[in-house]
Parts: C-alpha cells; sequence; structure tokens
C-alpha cells in the first residue's frame, strides 16, 4: 500500500506463527486468510457480502453466516463471523467461529496508505 494509492483489493494467504501454547482450541500455528479493501465509498455492507460470498463457494450455499460484535484494537467495527452447515452439526456444533473481520482504524489507514 506504500507505493499504490487506493483503490487497493488484496488476499492474502499464509501461515501465522503465534506465540500460543497448543491446546484443544489453540494451535501456534495455522493457516490464514487476509484480505484488504480500501477504497472510497466502502461500507460493512460489501465487507458482509464479501465474506457471505467466499463463504457460499467454499461450503456451499446452504452454509449460514452470523456477524457478531467483537473488540480488536486495530479495526472498529470488529465482527467475530460464525458459520453453520452440514458440517458444524456432524461436529455436533451449531455454529463455529471461523474468521474476524473489521474496519482498520483510522490511524492503521493513514500510517499505511502514506509513507
Amino acid at each position: 500500500m506504500e507505493k499504490q494509492q487506493p483503490p487497493v483489493r488484496i488476499i492474502m494467504p499464509g501461515r501465522v506463527y503465534r506465540r500460543d501454547n497448543a491446546d484443544a482450541t489453540h494451535n501456534p500455528t495455522f493457516q490464514q486468510i487476509e484480505g484488504l479493501y480500501v477504497d472510497k465509498g466502502v461500507t460493512v455492507g460489501d465487507l458482509k457480502g464479501t465474506v457471505e460470498f467466499v463463504f457460499k463457494q467454499l461450503l456451499g450455499s446452504e452454509v449460514k453466516i452470523r456477524f457478531r460484535p467483537h473488540y480488536f484494537s486495530y479495526t472498529e467495527p470488529s465482527f467475530e463471523i460464525d458459520f453453520s452447515s452440514a458440517l458444524t452439526r456432524k461436529m455436533g456444533k451449531d455454529w463455529l467461529e471461523m474468521p474476524a473481520a473489521g474496519w482498520c482504524i483510522r490511524s492503521v489507514r493513514k500510517r499505511r496508505l502514506r509513507p
């Protein structure tokens, strides 16, 4: 983003390393996909529509998505995103938390968009 001004639309898959102790719900290494969409006139509705589209493409048209408000220090508003499908029901769960999402706060956008 330092070399290209908006609009910026990118998807970045990759391995993540965290200083977590491994347990039943945490692993210090995992795969993650991050997306960033910076432009004028972009809304939270665009974010939600994109997430719903991706989940339906990956998990089928019957998947249900829900967005729950959450706190992350670098985004506002922030969401935890859960999905429900035949897969979650096979696991004995109604909903499974997958990604988090949010709107980058102004200080992060300014710091990253202007060298």
